[in-house]
């Protein structure tokens, strides 16, 4: 357990070698959220980051305004709200660590003038009471020591002791004790204060049950708190730039594999071709990678952006092998639609070999529930299997096709660059 200013926190960890009949972890959730007790002052909450860690997964809301106590007062009502949401495990706020109680001088204003004493002056003498001053560094021969002038620490140590401290008035050629001049309080010290793009916001992170899509959880959100009745200048939103963030992040990774894969292809079949047609088994398996995570209801998370790229380098693999053997087959001379045929009948049965082993071998992961750091392998291994299974089929039927158009359209491009130049389509081959 760890706390700080009156916050406790606990961590659960599951056995890993748990039995058959023992709770499972949604099963430990929704025990704790039914038993744990009601206790007078005390809020207990629940959620995936409540121990630090990654979200497993969960959505960010973001209350703007201009008081900060004003916001954690709105926040404490929304967290009330939402937790009674549908599928919301708890909500927490970044701004749980609180400031500890502070003594506080609240300066008399009628006193200070009275003795001509300023405000500035009160504050700089606690300053110097407190932390001190830093003085010009004494010279003991070569060395240099740094020299601070401040109070004794049985001084600092005793608030009376420094309410006492002298201070000359010129207003009344005498002597005034600070506490003449002051008046202590105790207070709770304010927390961390958040603020974007200058603007002072209050962010609440849900933490929503697994299975859950955001977009239809932040859907019965946002029906939520349209009820409440915000003070003025008061708004909620849901920050979009960290889920921009990371999708900008995923599509450059996506795209520099594609663009790596089409560069090494491009050198090794010296052409520009041969790897477009090949390119075009990505897409092809892209639409397997939609319907498979529609079938199993499963988002696309960082797991499955991960799978997107592994299968980037997998999935072109059936290509390369087919059309390297009917560039072959061509160069001896055979006719390109006997290629086509004869290199699909050569490289179906290694085709089916490569991509059903690699699919089979990726069902456990698909299948089960193993995770790491809170993030599931699930939606990778369905990635990599739907991708490449609909990437097979499509480019069996689909990639022969393909390349008999980019080849047509290239004896095309070069009888118009002949016309263009004046020479003969062999020649402008060459």
């Amino acid at each position: 357990m760890r706390g700080t200013s009156g916050r406790g926190r606990t961590f659960v960890y599951l056995a890993s070698d748990r039995d058959e009949d023992d709770m499972t972890r949604e099963e430990v959730l929704e025990d704790a959220q039914k038993n744990l007790p009601e206790l007078p002052g005390v809020k207990i909450g629940i959620g995936w980051r409540s121990g630090g860690g990654p979200p497993r997964n969960s959505l960010r809301l973001l209350l703007e305004g201009d008081d900060t106590q004003t916001l954690e007062r709105i926040g404490e009502e929304v967290e009330r709200v939402l937790e009674a949401v549908p599928g919301v495990i708890g909500v927490t706020s970044r701004l749980e660590e609180q400031g500890g109680r502070e003594v506080r001088l609240d300066v008399n204003r009628d006193a200070t003038a009275r003795y001509g004493i300023r405000p500035r002056r009160v504050g700089q003498t606690v300053s110097f009471a407190l932390r001190g001053t830093q003085l010009p560094d004494y010279q003991d021969g070569a060395k240099e020591v740094d020299v601070v002038a401040r109070f004794r620490l049985e001084d600092r140590q005793d608030l009376d002791r420094l309410l006492d401290f002298p201070m000359y008035s010129q207003e009344t050629q005498s002597i005034v004790p600070l506490r003449a001049l002051t008046h202590p309080t105790f207070a709770q010290g304010m927390g961390p204060i958040h603020r974007e793009n200058r603007i002072t916001g209050y962010p609440l992170t849900v933490d929503l049950e697994e299975g859950i899509d955001t977009d239809s959880a932040f859907t019965q959100i946002s029906a939520t708190l349209s009820n409440l009745d915000l003070p003025r200048g008061y708004t909620w939103s849901r920050p979009t730039r960290d889920r921009e963030a990371n999708d900008q992040a995923r599509n450059m990774a996506l795209i520099l594999s594609i663009t790596f894969v089409f560069l090494i292809m491009g050198v090794l079949f010296e052409s520009f071709l041969l790897p477009m047609s090949i390119i075009t088994t990505i897409p092809m398996a892209f639409m397997g990678v939609y319907w498979t995570l529609w079938l199993a209801d499963t988002p696309l998370d960082g797991m499955g952006a991960v799978g997107m790229v592994v299968l980037v380098g997998v999935v072109v693999n059936n290509g390369i092998v087919y059309i390297d053997l009917v560039t072959r087959l061509r160069r001896e001379g055979m006719d390109r639609t006997e290629a086509l045929r004869e290199a699909g009948g050569r490289r179906l049965r290694p085709i089916l070999m490569t991509a059903l082993t690699t699919i089979f071998g990726v069902i456990p992961m698909a299948m089960g529930d193993a995770n790491f750091v809170g993030m599931p392998y699930a939606p990778l291994g369905r990635v990599v299997a739907g991708g490449l299974a609909a990437g097979t089929v499509l480019t069996l039927f689909f990639l022969p096709f393909l390349y008999s158009v980019l080849d047509d359209a290239r004896d095309t491009s070069r009888r118009w660059l002949a016309w263009v130049v004046g020479r003969s389509p062999v020649e402008a081959a060459k």
